[in-house]
């Protein structure tokens, strides 16, 4: 059995390779396939005794193990010439902060390329403070890949609060082996770094709610609200948060609705001033054209019957491949398990919450899968949980390998459409 299913796995990766032609695309293809492999080993290893088992008991070399991991299978990869005009802008930005000031930056915000007609202030700062001596493109690199790989350490954290280590334990492996963190992170892209804060304010949002620690709540605000003068994609937690918090029946969590909206008060301290700033300027209304002018409806008539039918069939072709079609099936079975078992407890569902809400909301407005990598770390939290149901002895067997190949199969037809689509983008209109 063992050999059959090597050479699928082989198979399966010449093919992607043969789908994909560019070198960024063949690797991210094999890597989805990988993610897969690993997501099936973990169901072998757990309660077996196994390695990962005995990892988990030593906290400090986990974290470090899987931090290193993170940094080591991405730093390979950092010589990749592929990027995107988002990372070269923010090049730009930062030289131009280095070499005439934060005054000039200032001054000039909302004719800076890209920055200041979508963007808040801080990633450009950040940068060009951390590289004083001027910025190029294997520095943001660089500084992607040490910031996404830290991101594991709070998803751990938030895994072990909400539920226990071996949950959190593979929600954080997960964490780091997810295919399209791994693509954004060697590219550079800023919403590595979002990334981390999302899943720092999901562990103090959760120690605040599960605890009723103030000083935690405000933390949480803080980090919501310092992240986002970092991106404006931040902003759904106030909408995911507060549908969780408004919807959900909290009569024995101790007000989870008047903790929710200490935190969203506390971090609108940090938005509120900037939000001043750009108003007295007149940034704010280019700002908005901007994200309008961007969003799906503001590119057509602004109604449904004016959205492109392609856009939202490579949305979601795209989040099945890039995320791994296994991690998707296993989300979906979680889904499945809660509304069987009727297991609407506070913690599924505001892990459903933080998922949904930014799938759908990006996904209607700005179908772009990087917006999306907020809800990574609630994500890897949802799979963890259908690992540990699927390693239960019942279930190992017809349903083990069924998964599997269903998972293969999932793969094969989104990387077809992400082809054809690519190929014939007006087909759909």
């Amino acid at each position: 059995m063992s050999s059959l299913l090597l050479g699928i796995f082989v198979v399966c990766v010449l093919i992607l390779a043969f789908l994909y032609s560019s070198a960024i695309s063949t690797i991210l293809a094999i890597f989805a396939i990988l993610a897969s492999i690993i997501a099936f080993m973990i169901l072998r290893c757990i309660n077996t005794n196994s390695i990962l088992e005995k990892m988990a008991n030593n906290e400090k070399y986990l974290l470090l193990f899987l931090f290193l991991f993170s940094i080591l299978w991405r730093i390979l990869y950092i010589g990749t010439p592929t990027t995107t005009i988002d990372v070269l802008n923010d090049i730009f930005v930062v030289n131009f902060i280095i070499q005439n000031g934060i005054s000039a930056y200032f001054y000039n915000y909302s004719t800076l390329p890209h920055i200041g007609s979508q963007y808040p202030p801080l990633y450009p700062l950040l940068l060009s403070f951390i590289f004083p001596n001027g910025v190029k493109l294997w520095n943001v690199k660089l500084f992607a890949i040490i910031v996404g790989s830290l991101a594991v350490i709070p998803t751990y954290f938030t895994g072990k609060v909400l539920y226990e280590e071996k949950k959190a334990t593979t929600s954080a492996l997960i964490m780091a082996t997810l295919p399209y963190h791994f693509l954004m992170a060697i590219q550079g892209i800023n919403d590595v770094l979002i990334t981390l804060f999302s899943s720092m304010f999901m562990y103090f949002y959760i120690l605040y709610v599960k605890y009723g620690k103030r000083d935690k709540g405000v933390l949480a605000g803080c980090i919501l609200g310092i992240s986002l003068l970092f991106k404006y994609t931040m902003g759904v937690f106030y909408l995911s948060t507060l549908l969780f918090a408004l919807t959900y029946n909290h009569k024995k969590e101790n007000n989870i609705l008047s903790k929710t909206l200490l935190v969203i008060f506390v971090s609108m301290l940090f938005i509120i001033p900037w939000v001043l700033y750009i108003s007295y300027t007149g940034i704010i209304e280019k700002q908005i054209s901007t994200l309008l002018s961007l969003s799906q409806p503001g590119r057509k008539s602004g109604s449904l019957s004016g959205y492109e039918i392609s856009v939202w069939l490579h949305f979601l072709a795209r989040a099945i491949f890039y995320i791994s079609p296994t991690n998707i099936l296993l989300s979906v079975l979680f889904i499945t398990q809660i509304i069987y078992r009727r297991k609407w407890d506070w913690q599924n569902s505001l892990l459903l919450s933080w998922v949904i809400v930014p799938f759908l909301f990006f996904g209607f407005l700005h179908p772009v899968l990087r917006y999306f990598m907020i809800a990574f770390p609630a994500l890897t939290l949802i799979i963890a949980n259908s690992i540990e149901e699927l390693s239960k002895k019942q279930y190992r067997g017809e349903i083990f390998f069924t998964t599997f190949f269903c998972s293969l199969i999932i793969c094969f037809l989104a990387s077809y459409l992400i082809l054809f689509l690519d190929i014939h983008p007006k087909m759909f209109v």
